[in-house]
This record gives C-alpha cells, sequence and structure tokens, in this order.
C-alpha cells in the first residue's frame, strides 16, 4: 500500500475528497486530450497536405531533425444491412478468401487498394471508399 506515500493515514472522508479531485483533474485532462488529438488529425490530415501541395513540396525537415510528408490513404466501409451482399459479390469474383464470418475492415481495405490498383472491379455500390492525403513524420 506505499504506491502513494501521501495517502497514508488519511482518513476515508479526506481519500474520498482526494479521489473527487484526481477524478475531475482526470476529465478536465481527458476534455483536454480530445482537443489537442483534433488539432492534430486537422493538421496531419487537411492543413499540412493542403500546405505542402500549395508550396509544391513532397515533404520538408524541420529544424528538430524530424520531416514529414505526405501518404495515400484509403478509409473502407461497408453499411450493416449491405454486408451479406458483399460477401457474396466477394466470393462471386474470387476473392471469397478474405470472407470469414465478417471481413476484418484492414482486409477490406488492402483488397480494395490493391483491387483499384489493378483496375479491378469493385462493388463500389456496396462500399463507402475515402481516399484522402494524410501527412505522415519520418
Amino acid at each position: 500500500m506505499s504506491e502513494f506515500p501521501e495517502f497514508n493515514g488519511l482518513s476515508a472522508t479526506q481519500l474520498s475528497a482526494i479521489a473527487e479531485e484526481v477524478w475531475n483533474e482526470k476529465n478536465r485532462l481527458e476534455d483536454e486530450l480530445k482537443v489537442v488529438a483534433d488539432k492534430y488529425r486537422h493538421l496531419m490530415e487537411f492543413r499540412i497536405p493542403s500546405a505542402l501541395e500549395a508550396e509544391g513540396l513532397r515533404n520538408l525537415k524541420l529544424l528538430s531533425g524530424r520531416g514529414v510528408t505526405t501518404t495515400e490513404e484509403t478509409f473502407v466501409n461497408v453499411k450493416a444491412e449491405d454486408r451479406d451482399f458483399l460477401h457474396q459479390w466477394l466470393k462471386d469474383h474470387g476473392h471469397g478468401d478474405i470472407v470469414k464470418e465478417t471481413v476484418h475492415p484492414g482486409t477490406l481495405k488492402s483488397f480494395v487498394k490493391e483491387a483499384a490498383k489493378n483496375a479491378e472491379p469493385l462493388p463500389v455500390h456496396l462500399l463507402s471508399i475515402h481516399t484522402a492525403r494524410k501527412a505522415k513524420w519520418f
């Protein structure tokens, strides 16, 4: 019980009051972290790729030595009501090996990227496919 020695010898009331303060601080920090994470995502997914493109750059190095570049990210989703149709389409087009009880999102993403690269048909009416440029550290 010596992990937090500052709590030794305190009453239940004192410990409960401290716990309430810690809980409030935890919630405040989690809220703050959400804002920071949203800012970071916005910078990496929108602002930096747009700025690099506008400035005619593929990547750049910062004075810190860290670099940033853009990469293409593909996001694929299937609506729950279309899942069975997608599974059947994959089977009918020779890709039944990736169909399990469900198709793992990463597997589906890889399949869509590879099929698009090879100009193979895709059931675009069953999928939501979004490709975006995204900044990435190197």
